[in-house]
């Protein structure tokens, strides 16, 4: 899984050899880290052992951010303590001589060449976007740190506050699209300006082709940045449900901000989940060698789980497997707050699905990304397995076999409808 994503990485690391990805935070935090976020190696910094560091990357701040910098208790207690700070490190001479002045670095001294922060919030595997700097030039240098820091922090989705004119947009849209959320909460600086996003870093798929310049989406809407009486009307839209999002690479050429429209995802909102294909906003392709790979992947972390749990068991995409898929929601093995193994079990599920009412894996893509679905034969059904399972972690009790049997009875009803319909 993300192959391509580490490619990418090791490519960009290839034109950087002098940088260093590193991690500041809580010795007691290391443990919890993916200290090798897409192959890149991680030198953790405990930050108790660690304090000229940690009063550079203050200094440093106070450089680049101003007034904005956080002080000394802010970065003990909000990010080093929950967290860990990401930073690139460097030589001294890759920065501007005033800038090493001020430092008081020399030589080839290692530095903090830039840094990005974000720190966890009440919803598990959801991260808040706090700030991101860097002395080196480029917006590559801020999109590389930003996502392994994500990635060794293990966020499923991130959430932040930005300004529609601000270039910093060109780097959150290489993450993927920026879903509007609504207005900034009263106290900001800039509310006015401003905006809340999220970023879902769930579509593998997406985050790759976003990182790599790839993610093709069409703008259904033009706004120039400065217009906040436009933009203001689009926060009041997605603060009503509707899903509005920044499209890469956020502000174009003629300082435009380029978005997407689109409806809920269909599978959201039906008890079922399925639903009918949009052909003029949804594509559907086979799935890609990866995909199939990815889909493998979950499946077989699912049945390493129920090993573990269980001893010698296999899934064989059979009705016979869905009693194995309950009982690990019935002894929370499976929950909401593990967003990962929740996926992977909509995986295994969809698998039954397939082979036993005669469905097959596709990739459907929309405005909002690319996810795997299953497709009913050659028609316009389909299920977002992935999706159903995501929502029903959220309810009180589960019933896979109930579900099972609510899919199917619904599949009659649709297939009846198109057939007589001809």
């Amino acid at each position: 899984m993300f192959r391509a994503m580490r490619a990418h990485a090791a490519a960009f690391l290839a034109k950087h050899p002098e940088l260093t990805f590193a991690a500041l935070g809580a010795a007691q935090n290391a443990s919890a880290l993916d200290l090798r976020p897409f192959g890149i190696s991680c030198q953790f910094l405990p930050a108790e052992k660690n304090g000229h560091i940690a009063a550079q990357f203050l200094a440093a701040s106070e450089l680049m951010l101003g007034k904005l910098a956080p002080p000394r208790w802010v970065l003990t207690d909000l990010y080093l303590l929950p967290a860990a700070v990401g930073l690139w490190r460097g030589p001294a001479h890759l920065l501007e001589a005033d800038d090493r002045r001020r430092l008081k670095a020399q030589g080839d001294e290692p530095v903090v060449l830039a840094a990005y922060v974000a720190t966890p919030t009440l919803v598990p595997s959801r991260f808040a976007d706090v700030s991101l700097w860097s002395f080196l030039p480029g917006p590559e240098i801020g999109a590389w740190l930003k996502t392994l820091t994500l990635r060794m922090l293990g966020a499923a989705r991130l959430r932040g506050v930005a300004q529609w004119s601000d270039p910093s947009i060109g780097v959150h849209t290489r993450l993927g699209p920026l879903q509007l959320v609504g207005r900034a909460p009263e106290g900001h600086a800039l509310a006015a300006q401003s905006f809340v996003y999220e970023c879902d870093l769930r579509d593998e798929a997406r985050w790759t082709a976003a990182m790599s310049g790839k993610l093709s989406l069409k703008p259904t809407l033009r706004i120039e940045a400065i217009d906040t009486e436009a933009l203001n009307l689009l926060v009041e839209r997605a603060e009503r449900g509707e899903r509005v999002a920044i499209a890469p690479p956020g502000l174009d050429d003629t300082g435009h901000l380029l978005f997407v429209e689109s409806p809920p995802l269909a599978a959201e909102g039906k008890t079922e989940g399925l639903v009918e294909l949009d052909l003029d906003a949804q594509t559907v392709s086979a799935l890609s060698p990866d995909d199939q790979a990815a889909l493998g992947h979950r499946t077989a972390a699912i049945e390493k789980l129920l090993r573990s749990r269980y001893g010698k068991v296999e899934l064989r995409k059979k009705r016979a497997d869905l009693p194995w898929l309950q009982r690990l929601i019935d002894e929370r093995a499976v929950t909401a707050a593990d967003m990962r193994t929740i996926e992977n079990a909509g995986a295994a599920f969809g698998d039954v699905v397939a082979h036993e009412l005669g469905f097959h894996w596709v990739m459907v893509e929309d405005a909002e990304g690319r996810v795997p679905a299953l497709r009913f034969r050659s028609t316009r059904i389909v299920l977002f397995p992935l999706v159903v399972f995501r929502r029903c972690a959220d309810e009180p009790r589960v019933d896979v076999e109930h579900l099972y049997e609510a899919i199917e009875r619904e599949l009659l009803k649709l297939w009846a409808e198109s057939r007589a319909g001809r």
